[in-house]
C-alpha cells in the first residue's frame, strides 16, 4: 500500500489515481532529474461523488478538445 503513495517522477508531470475504501485518491508529482529531489508532490482524496463532479468540470474545461483526444486515443489503440 505504501507504494501507491510514491509518484514516480523521473520524467515529468505524473499522477496516479487510486481507490482507497470509499475514497478516490489522486497523487501528483512534478519534474525532477535522477540527481535531484522531487520539486512538487501532493495528493487529494475525495468521495466518489466529488470525483464525478471533478470529471464533469474537466469535461467542461476540455470541451471541444474531448473528441480530438478520443480520436487520438483510438488511433493509438489500433496501432498496438
Amino acid at each position: 500500500m505504501d507504494s501507491t503513495y510514491i509518484v514516480p517522477t523521473v520524467t515529468a508531470n505524473r499522477f496516479i489515481v487510486s481507490g482507497h475504501g470509499d475514497l478516490v485518491r489522486i497523487a501528483f508529482g512534478e519534474n525532477r532529474t535522477p540527481e535531484s529531489p522531487i520539486n512538487f508532490r501532493g495528493a487529494v482524496a475525495m468521495t466518489p461523488y466529488q470525483a464525478w463532479e471533478l470529471s464533469k468540470i474537466l469535461q467542461n474545461v476540455l470541451g471541444h478538445r474531448i473528441a480530438e483526444f478520443e480520436a487520438a486515443s483510438n488511433v493509438s489503440a489500433d496501432t498496438k
